[in-house]
C-alpha cells in the first residue's frame, strides 16, 4: 500500500440490481442500496470496520474526519487502527 492509495468508492442507490450494471461482471466500487439511497448507520459501521481491517492488515493508523450526519455513528467500538474525528455541528468545510 503506497502513501497515495485511494479508497474504493462507496455508492448508494435505490435499486438492488440497477439495470446499468446488467452485464457488468465486476465494479471498481462498492454498491449498496436502500429505498431512499441514503447512508445508514449500518452501512457506515460496516464501511468503517472494513476500512479499519484494511489499515490493520497494512500496519497503518489513520484519522478519519467525519461530519455530524446522524448516520455517521459515534458508537463504533473496537477500532484498532482508525480514529474517528467528528466535526462540530454546523461546521463549514
Amino acid at each position: 500500500m503506497s502513501d497515495t492509495e485511494k479508497l474504493t468508492l462507496l455508492v448508494l442507490g435505490k435499486a438492488e440490481k440497477p439495470r446499468c450494471f446488467k452485464n457488468v461482471k465486476t465494479l471498481p466500487i462498492q454498491y449498496k442500496s436502500n429505498k431512499k439511497a441514503w447512508m445508514t448507520s449500518m452501512f457506515c459501521k460496516s464501511w468503517v470496520r472494513e476500512l479499519d481491517d484494511k489499515m490493520n492488515r497494512h500496519g497503518r493508523k489513520i484519522a478519519l474526519v467525519v461530519d455530524n450526519c446522524l448516520a455517521h455513528s459515534k458508537d463504533i467500538q473496537q477500532l484498532k487502527c482508525t480514529e474517528l474525528v467528528f466535526l462540530p455541528k454546523n461546521a463549514l468545510v
